[in-house]
């Protein structure tokens, strides 16, 4: 991809080059589907907007259109041998006809122009401000697979499924923003007259690409390094905070050692060579994870919640970031996995009594698993016992306990 960042319009606009290998064998495809995930904000009558008007949640059908978002595709999309395509936009998703079959095993390279407009926060894309997160954004691949195509939309609750690829972005933004995001950067430079400046991102093996950018952010860094009885590897652990937000997150470096090497021991090491943390109060929400990209930014007085964020959305670099399930249709192989793991992390750390309260146990102590139950114990209470097999969109997010 190689797109610019407009915030005199709140735009990304730019060009998207796509290969899509059929993995699947026995099987030929003649349709291409996409995901369109930013016209999920377009108005109330999308899936995500009548999720929010079942819920008598109007603020978003009542927003000003400066306030919504969308993604158009834009320009001439084609092949790469130069054959014209049709692209058939349905909300946020699409379909592309090809002139020809595409066997098992065979690729096809094609792409074109797309331009979003970035809404304001109402879920997980948007800006505040100047700062920006750019999450469900381009023209993505649907998953192709045994079951066949899957198309699920964007819901208000739920999650993401996604194949796994490797990206190569360009990114023009303003040169005094700064940029984190999924992978590491591989080249940069400066406009000629200085007000802009290019990067670009490289990033194997994921199955998304994410980014954030802003003004006024510091970035720190540290190495964390594996004992060589789990390899040796390093990982650059990147943190990306608002300039005044230091001291909050003083832990965090630590936070993040102990749930690499932890979650390296139970399950396997993480696999690729950064990590980037950042400061998500800038966009208004508590956390949420991207792979390479984790987002946190929630605390409470006296307990350990920030810890708990960011801690879980590191965890799911494992689950859902290495399993890659469908996260739709199997929200518990991520959501519940990844949670049972964070229990495990506050036990080791912490003990298996007190160990979600920094307060004297005399005052009043709680652990991360009585935690777990009380939430339960509250839906089971409103009878709001999920079956474990729900599909995220028809169950909440999953992450019943």
């Amino acid at each position: 991809m190689d797109v610019s960042l407009l915030p005199e319009s709140t735009v990304v606009e730019g060009t998207v080059e796509i290969t899509f290998t059929n993995g699947i064998p026995g099987t030929s495809v003649d349709t291409l589907w996409l995901h369109l995930y930013p016209n999920a904000y377009r108005d109330h009558t999308t899936a995500f907007g009548r999720d929010l008007d079942a819920r008598a949640s109007w603020s978003f059908r009542a927003s000003p259109e400066s306030e919504k978002g969308s993604i158009e595709l834009t320009g001439s999309w084609s092949l790469d041998d130069g054959r014209e395509l049709a692209p058939v936009v349905d909300g946020t998703l699409c379909f592309i006809a090809l002139p020809y079959d595409l066997g098992p095993g065979e690729a096809v390279r094609f792409g074109g122009g797309f331009r979003v407009r970035v809404p304001e926060i109402w879920s997980r894309m948007g800006h505040v401000g100047d700062s920006y997160s750019l999450t469900q954004w381009y023209p993505k691949m649907c998953v192709l697979d045994e079951e066949g195509w899957h198309r699920s939309r964007y819901h208000a609750a739920g999650e993401f499924f996604s194949d796994f690829g490797d990206y190569r972005v360009t990114l023009d933004v303003p040169a005094d923003y700064t940029v984190v995001a999924t992978g590491h950067p591989d080249l940069g430079s400066t406009g000629a007259d200085s007000t802009r400046k290019t990067e670009v991102w490289v990033a194997e093996s994921v199955h998304d690409f994410a980014w954030m950018a802003g003004a006024d952010v510091t970035l720190r860094e540290h190495s964390f390094i594996y004992p060589e009885r789990l390899g040796g590897d390093t990982v650059r652990v990147h943190l990306a905070l608002l300039d005044d937000g230091e001291d909050y997150w003083e832990e965090i470096d630590a936070i993040a050692d102990s749930t690499l090497l932890y979650y390296g021991e139970w399950y396997a090491p993480y696999p690729w060579r950064d990590l980037w943390i950042a400061d998500c109060s800038m966009v208004g929400f508590a956390g949420m994870e991207y792979p390479q990209l984790v987002q946190a930014g929630q605390g409470i007085p006296f307990f350990r919640v920030l810890e708990m964020v960011v801690a879980h959305e590191i965890g799911h670099q494992w689950f859902y970031g290495m399993l890659g399930n469908d996260e739709v249709a199997e929200a518990w192989l991520d959501e519940g996995m990844n949670t049972f793991s964070e229990i495990r992390y506050f036990e080791r750390k912490y003990g298996y009594e007190g160990n979600f309260t920094t307060i004297p146990g005399w005052l009043g102590e709680i652990s991360n698993a009585e935690q777990q139950m009380l939430i339960y114990a509250a839906g089971a209470a409103s009878e709001e016992v999920v079956p474990v097999l729900s599909r995220a969109t028809d169950a909440g997010d999953g992450s019943y306990s």
